[in-house]
């Protein structure tokens, strides 16, 4: 049997996340000093794939598609993590040679993010507005 003292508790520090609404609806928490997660917060699966596959990102589907969404879009983060570390530093190295450099990967996602990112917020707006006038239907 396990003494109480025995167990060993792990406290997050809650101050280096956020609390967002995922793509699902539901509560959420991202790294306030991610910006990778920030730029996909809220996002479907097939627009984190969209998103991976506008940036040049190659991801497998198939080697992934035994797994659940959240893995599915943790594995694509992870990916465009990578490409946004290798681009940096494929940039750095052009700099040091005197050589333009290729645009700002980060740049580039939040420009291929934002369009979505609108439109998402469009289509909550518009829903939120046809639940309350049923709302006032139901009401009357």
């Amino acid at each position: 049997m396990t003494d109480e003292k025995d167990k060993v508790v792990i406290k997050p520090d809650l101050e280096k996340y956020e609390t967002v609404t995922s793509a699902s609806g539901k509560k959420s928490h991202i790294r306030k000093d991610d910006p990778v997660s920030e730029a996909l917060v809220g996002f479907s699966l097939e627009q984190v794939y969209g998103v991976a596959d506008s940036l040049g990102v190659e991801i497998p589907k198939e080697k992934y598609a035994s797994l659940n969404d959240g893995m599915q879009r943790m594995c694509i983060g992870n990916k465009i993590r990578g490409w946004i570390n290798r681009t940096t530093k494929e940039n750095e190295a052009k700099v040091a040679k005197k050589e333009k450099a290729g645009p700002d990967p980060l740049v580039s996602l939040n420009k291929v993010c934002k369009p979505l990112k609108d439109a998402n917020t469009r289509a909550a707006k518009l829903a939120e507005a046809e639940k309350a006038k049923k709302g006032k239907e139901k009401a009357a």
